[in-house]
């Protein structure tokens, strides 16, 4: 290299390049700092020495650890020049700056003149190169630019070099601050990223603290339900309880449940908020046989509740005006209700979610009303039978005193004949009026006894004394019960059914008529048609059964015409 410069007196001219350098530099360390990308700042690098030096022709490229390769930005060199060394990049930076790589500090520069001897298909000799200028960052951002000969002809001066060595500190300077700016960037983005995610996991669990609090009022409601309800085993008890617990729960202004049993008659009505005279059980039987004679009513079914649609809870009279949900339920065909809830106290109203958890407690409290009504039918069963005990104690009784009687009259019979043979033996001729006083005593004692016998047959048939019940033959009856839209009776004692049957026919002995009944067809459809067949010679079981089921309450009740001989004679099936 040449001599230092201030060992030299400087001319004017030497002045004024220095000070062109300096501003040249103070010009570029601005513009570094204007510009935000690494491109973009070793681009204005080469261009400000290009242009300081007075090169022809130039490149700059850097090796980043994340890149397979350099980009090279060249001015003034052919694109073979300029793809040549792009494929040479890194072999250049190792074969000129080797140092760089075990330089004690991070950053760390170094200038080469290349010199005429160099070998003509050096890439640096084709591309015309006369200076190249190496850099490093850190451990693994390399950098190097090559520059032409100056278009005066002169050759590189000191502080030329010196200017390159400033220029490539300012530019390094530079690229450490945008990529800390980057960092910072990537840092801010993160932090947001993490803050909009902090956001987002509040709002998660703002939503799930709702979901778990709202759950909670759920269990919570279902709990005060089986508290309240569990033990109770009254039918009124339960729609009261009911009642209460659903005005708590949802802190409901007024409440009212109407509640009918058509199979026991029973009709119960339970209002909260409000007083109203009107609401008797007279008026709930109305209002009920109203609302589910309509076609809301029709699509309900067993054990099932719906909730009355907006548009329609205007038109149902519930004994309140200020109803704001209403809900239709039936526990069986012949128990059916309704509930209605005024406004509530607090916010929300009746929303999508409150309305589904009062269908879920509905339901709930259908199970408890159905054990109660079975409770219920199972306690006057059992009074029933009770009574029945009583009956058949009594009827025993008498069996015992008819015994008694019937030994005595025998007795009496055995001491009648006696005097009969006594007085025939005493004669051999027996006259009219003897033969009369025998009849008219052997119908007496007949009469006697089969007044005193609980089996006895009755001197005037009790169907006499019925009206005759409608007739209805053997195609019609198959026809009926292949469409399962009628029940067939058979009317005959226990041992005839057991002997043969119609098959599906259910048999009701009039001996047994109450109980059978009760526990087979007290729940049915009154409307439902009903067929009876069954009789003898001597006893018409079938018209007796069919007055009894008139008597309950079944206007469709029919004899069989022919009854079960003209069934085998078609050839149904019979069992």
């Amino acid at each position: 290299m040449a001599t230092h410069a201030s060992h030299l007196p400087l001319s004017i001219l030497e002045a004024e390049r220095r000070r062109f350098l300096r501003k040249t530099l103070c010009d570029a360390q601005v513009e570094f700092e204007r510009l935000e990308s690494s491109a973009k700042v070793i681009e204005s690098a080469l261009l400000t020495a290009m242009g300081a030096l007075g090169s022809a022709g130039g490149f700059i490229g850097m090796l980043q650890p994340e890149a397979n390769g350099a980009k090279v930005v060249a001015r003034g060199m052919d694109s073979g020049a300029l793809a040549l060394i792009e494929e040479n990049f890194k072999e250049l930076v190792d074969q000129h700056f080797s140092a760089l790589a075990i330089a004690p500090y991070p950053f760390h520069s170094d200038i080469q003149v290349i010199p005429e001897t160099v070998s003509p298909s050096s890439p640096l000799a084709i591309a015309h190169v006369r200076m190249v200028v190496g850099w490093r960052m850190g451990k693994t951002l390399t950098g190097m630019m090559g520059l032409g000969a100056a278009i005066t002809g002169t050759p590189f001066m000191e502080r030329e070099i010196d200017f390159l060595y400033n220029l490539v500190d300012h530019m390094m300077a530079a690229l450490r601050s945008i990529a800390a700016n980057s960092v910072m960037h990537t840092l801010k983005n993160e932090l947001d990223l993490a803050r909009q995610r902090a956001a987002e996991c509040s709002l998660r669990n703002e939503a799930a603290k709702k979901e778990l609090e709202e759950t909670l009022f759920r269990l919570s409601g279902f709990n005060d339900i089986f508290h309240e309800l569990n033990g109770l085993r009254k039918s009124d008890r339960v729609l009261d309880a009911f009642l209460l617990v659903l005005l708590g729960i949802f802190s409901a202004q007024s409440g009212t449940l109407l509640y009918r049993d058509d199979a026991t008659g029973q009709s119960h009505i339970a209002v909260r908020g409000f007083d109203d005279k009107t609401a008797q059980p007279a008026a709930v039987r109305e209002k009920l046989a109203a609302v589910f004679g309509s076609g809301q009513g029709i699509r309900l079914g067993v054990m099932q509740a719906i909730i009355v649609p907006s548009e329609q809870l205007k038109s149902l009279d519930l004994f309140s005006l200020q109803s704001s949900i209403a809900i239709l339920f039936k526990v069986d065909q012949a128990a059916r209700g309704m509930l209605g809830l005024g406004k509530r106290l607090v916010e929300p109203q009746y929303g999508a979610k409150e309305r589904e958890l009062l269908l879920a407690f509905t339901h709930t409290f259908l199970a408890f009303l159905k054990n109660s009504k079975s409770f219920e039918t199972i306690q006057r069963l059992n009074e029933e039978q009770g009574k029945k005990n009583i009956e058949l104690e009594k009827t025993v009784l008498a069996l015992r005193e008819s015994r008694s009687t019937i030994a005595g009259l025998e007795k009496a019979g055995e001491r009648i004949k006696a005097a009969i043979a006594k007085a025939m033996a005493r004669t051999t001729r027996v006259a009219v009026m003897d033969v009369a006083l025998i009849l008219v005593a052997g119908m007496v004692l007949g009469l006697i006894y089969n007044y005193a016998s609980p089996s006895g047959i009755p001197v005037v048939p009790r169907m006499w004394r019925h009206p005759p019940s409608p007739q209805i033959n053997i195609t019609d009856t198959h026809m009926l019960l292949a469409a399962r839209q009628a029940i067939l009776v058979d009317a005959r004692p226990a041992e005839f059914y057991k002997q043969r049957h119609i098959r599906g026919a259910l048999n009701i002995p009039l001996t047994l008529f109450d109980f059978v009944y009760m526990m087979r067809l007290s729940q049915i459809d009154p409307q439902q048609p009903i067929v009876v067949y069954g009789r003898t010679i001597s006893r018409h079981y079938d018209e007796e059964i069919a007055y009894q089921l008139t008597q309950r309450g079944h206007p469709n009740v029919s004899i069989l015409t022919g009854g079960l001989n003209a069934w085998e004679a078609k050839g149904f099936d019979t069992d």
